[in-house]
């Protein structure tokens, strides 16, 4: 499954930069949306690790709770910063590649999410798929309103 994301943040893309590096953001959004987040962050790496319920559908497969374990790695692309995130550590057979584009536009910055994500379970991989994307959309979602309430009190 591919899925592309495109959100806006009225800040400059380096504020937004330093917010998505900001590991008190970074566990604030984790707490906002129900999800244990530990994070690490040495200059333009950060390194998570997240652990939530798993959903229902999944739970026999996988147990009670999903943990994964990630680093995104940030460089300057111009005016704007790339990242890249590394996913680990999953227990189901999995693959996530996922990278963001920030540069200046629209309200101050564009963010661009290409997310790759394909399960290798026979027979119920493309549904387990499905049934992510609604929430990596939400999720994104939540980051989006989450990092526009952190700008607006964190800049100025």
């Amino acid at each position: 499954m591919d899925l592309n994301v495109r959100h806006e943040y009225a800040a400059s893309p380096d504020a937004v930069h330093a917010m998505f590096t900001c590991p008190e953001y970074l566990s604030s959004l984790g707490r906002a949306s129900g999800i244990a987040v530990s994070v690490e962050n040495q200059g333009d790496v950060s390194s998570l690790s997240a652990q939530a319920k798993a959903p229902e559908q999944i739970r026999a497969m996988v147990g009670e709770t999903i943990k994964a374990d990630a680093r995104i790695l940030w460089e300057r692309d111009g005016e704007g910063w790339r990242g890249v995130a590394e996913v680990a550590r999953l227990k189901v057979p999995a693959q996530i590649s996922a990278r963001a584009e920030l540069r200046p536009g629209g309200a101050g910055t564009i963010v661009e999410y290409s997310l790759a994500v394909s399960v290798t379970i026979p027979f119920i991989g493309k549904k387990v798929e499905k049934m992510a994307e609604p929430r990596i959309r939400a999720a994104l979602e939540l980051q989006k309103s989450t990092g526009d309430a952190w700008l607006a009190e964190h800049q100025g």
